[in-house]
Protein backbone atom coordinates (compact mmCIF):
# COMPACT_ATOMS: atom_id res chain seq x y z
CA UNK A 1 0.00 0.00 0.00
CA UNK A 2 1.54 3.57 -0.91
CA UNK A 3 1.95 6.24 1.83
CA UNK A 4 -0.76 7.90 0.60
CA UNK A 5 -3.30 5.06 0.44
CA UNK A 6 -2.07 4.15 4.14
CA UNK A 7 -2.36 8.03 5.52
CA UNK A 8 -6.46 7.69 4.07
CA UNK A 9 -7.41 4.24 5.27
CA UNK A 10 -6.18 5.40 8.43
CA UNK A 11 -7.90 8.53 8.42
CA UNK A 12 -11.36 6.68 7.47
CA UNK A 13 -10.33 4.38 11.06
CA UNK A 14 -9.89 6.98 12.78
CA UNK A 15 -13.37 9.09 11.84
CA UNK A 16 -14.88 5.30 11.98
CA UNK A 17 -13.84 5.29 15.43
CA UNK A 18 -14.85 8.94 16.63
CA UNK A 19 -17.77 7.89 14.76
CA UNK A 20 -18.13 4.80 17.10
CA UNK A 21 -17.03 6.71 20.45
CA UNK A 22 -19.53 9.16 20.08
CA UNK A 23 -22.97 6.75 19.43
CA UNK A 24 -21.14 5.11 22.35
CA UNK A 25 -21.43 8.21 24.78
CA UNK A 26 -24.36 9.48 23.43
CA UNK A 27 -26.15 5.88 23.68
CA UNK A 28 -24.68 6.00 27.44
CA UNK A 29 -26.28 9.06 28.39
CA UNK A 30 -29.84 7.47 27.26
CA UNK A 31 -28.67 4.34 28.95
CA UNK A 32 -28.11 6.22 32.28
CA UNK A 33 -30.82 8.93 32.00
CA UNK A 34 -33.08 5.42 31.52
CA UNK A 35 -31.81 4.02 35.03
CA UNK A 36 -32.44 7.14 36.66
CA UNK A 37 -36.32 8.34 35.62
CA UNK A 38 -38.20 5.28 37.49
CA UNK A 39 -36.06 6.34 40.20
CA UNK A 40 -36.59 10.19 39.98
CA UNK A 41 -40.53 9.14 39.53
CA UNK A 42 -40.70 8.00 43.32
CA UNK A 43 -39.11 11.22 43.97
CA UNK A 44 -35.50 10.18 44.63
CA UNK A 45 -33.73 13.41 44.71
CA UNK A 46 -30.40 11.68 43.71
CA UNK A 47 -32.05 10.07 40.82
CA UNK A 48 -33.66 13.40 39.57
CA UNK A 49 -30.41 15.04 39.57
CA UNK A 50 -28.68 12.05 37.77
CA UNK A 51 -31.39 11.75 35.09
CA UNK A 52 -31.27 15.98 34.82
CA UNK A 53 -26.86 15.06 34.17
CA UNK A 54 -27.58 12.93 31.91
CA UNK A 55 -29.80 14.23 30.14
CA UNK A 56 -27.82 17.85 30.22
CA UNK A 57 -24.65 15.27 28.57
CA UNK A 58 -27.32 13.79 25.99
CA UNK A 59 -28.47 17.06 24.42
CA UNK A 60 -25.43 18.61 24.61
CA UNK A 61 -23.15 15.89 22.83
CA UNK A 62 -26.51 15.67 20.17
CA UNK A 63 -26.21 19.90 19.54
CA UNK A 64 -22.13 19.98 19.57
CA UNK A 65 -21.92 16.86 17.19
CA UNK A 66 -25.43 17.03 15.39
CA UNK A 67 -23.81 16.64 11.70
CA UNK A 68 -22.38 12.92 12.80
CA UNK A 69 -25.46 11.80 14.57
CA UNK A 70 -28.57 9.85 12.54
CA UNK A 71 -31.29 12.76 12.45
CA UNK A 72 -33.36 12.68 15.75
CA UNK A 73 -37.05 13.23 15.27
CA UNK A 74 -38.41 16.71 16.10
CA UNK A 75 -40.67 15.19 18.19
CA UNK A 76 -38.62 13.55 20.31
CA UNK A 77 -35.63 16.23 20.37
CA UNK A 78 -39.22 18.66 21.89
CA UNK A 79 -40.23 15.45 24.33
CA UNK A 80 -36.71 15.69 26.19
CA UNK A 81 -36.69 19.52 26.27
CA UNK A 82 -39.84 18.81 28.25
CA UNK A 83 -38.48 16.22 30.50
CA UNK A 84 -35.44 18.34 30.95
CA UNK A 85 -37.61 21.58 31.97
CA UNK A 86 -40.37 18.71 34.58
CA UNK A 87 -37.07 17.30 36.10
CA UNK A 88 -35.41 20.83 36.59
CA UNK A 89 -38.65 21.95 38.08
CA UNK A 90 -38.32 18.71 40.60
CA UNK A 91 -35.26 19.68 41.32
CA UNK A 92 -35.97 23.31 42.23
CA UNK A 93 -38.29 22.18 44.79
CA UNK A 94 -35.82 19.89 46.15
CA UNK A 95 -33.66 22.27 46.30
CA UNK A 96 -35.85 25.07 48.56
CA UNK A 97 -37.10 22.47 50.64
CA UNK A 98 -33.77 21.52 51.71
CA UNK A 99 -32.85 25.51 51.91
CA UNK A 100 -36.05 25.73 54.22
CA UNK A 101 -34.93 22.95 56.28
CA UNK A 102 -31.82 24.45 57.19
CA UNK A 103 -32.55 27.94 57.62
CA UNK A 104 -35.41 26.47 60.26
CA UNK A 105 -32.61 24.29 61.75
CA UNK A 106 -30.26 27.37 62.18
CA UNK A 107 -32.44 29.84 63.26
CA UNK A 108 -32.56 32.52 60.96
CA UNK A 109 -34.52 35.52 61.41
CA UNK A 110 -38.38 35.78 60.26
CA UNK A 111 -36.80 38.40 57.79
CA UNK A 112 -33.93 36.15 56.89
CA UNK A 113 -36.33 32.98 56.55
CA UNK A 114 -38.21 35.32 54.17
CA UNK A 115 -35.51 36.18 51.72
CA UNK A 116 -34.56 31.97 51.43
CA UNK A 117 -37.89 31.65 50.55
CA UNK A 118 -37.88 34.77 47.97
CA UNK A 119 -34.73 33.08 46.59
CA UNK A 120 -36.77 29.91 46.00
CA UNK A 121 -39.89 31.51 44.87
CA UNK A 122 -37.65 32.91 42.29
CA UNK A 123 -35.98 29.93 41.37
CA UNK A 124 -39.49 28.10 40.80
CA UNK A 125 -40.75 30.77 38.65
Amino acid sequence: MSHDKAKTAAGKGRKSDAGAALLHYVRLQLTELDGHLGLAAGADPEAVHGARLALRRFRSAVSAYRKFLPPLPLQDLKQLKNLARGLGESRDAYVLARRLELAMDTGLSAVERGGVVSQGARALA
